[in-house]
């Protein structure tokens, strides 16, 4: 566990542990309300999506984290009401800290 000892300082220190950083709660948050005020910086996604099309996104590694830069290994729908749905793709790392920060908000 990290020197913070929160939830989200185990994803950091791995991260760090392996060269990179994983994106911070604070950025993270910032991220979130990015998103929600300009939902078409992320890339359109299908109205539809399956469990299989998820999963083929997220281990194709064409496509980088937002929080990071490293090739995501995640693929997340963010259903917009102005601009439909939407692609977020972080790398596991961050994708910890965004949910961590997503619950913050709510």
């Amino acid at each position: 566990m990290g020197s913070d000892g929160g939830p989200g300082s185990a994803a950091r220190a791995e991260g760090r542990h392996r060269g990179h950083a994983a994106v911070n709660t604070a950025a993270a948050t910032a991220m979130l309300y990015l998103i929600a005020a300009e939902p078409t910086l992320l890339a359109a996604a299908p109205e539809d999506v399956s469990r299989p099309a998820l999963a083929h996104r997220a281990r194709d590694g064409g496509h980088p984290c937002l929080g990071c830069g490293r090739p995501a290994t995640a693929a997340i729908i963010v259903n917009s009401s102005a601009a439909g749905p939407r692609w977020l793709d972080l790398c596991s790392d961050c994708w910890h800290v965004v949910q961590q920060a997503n619950e913050t908000l709510h």
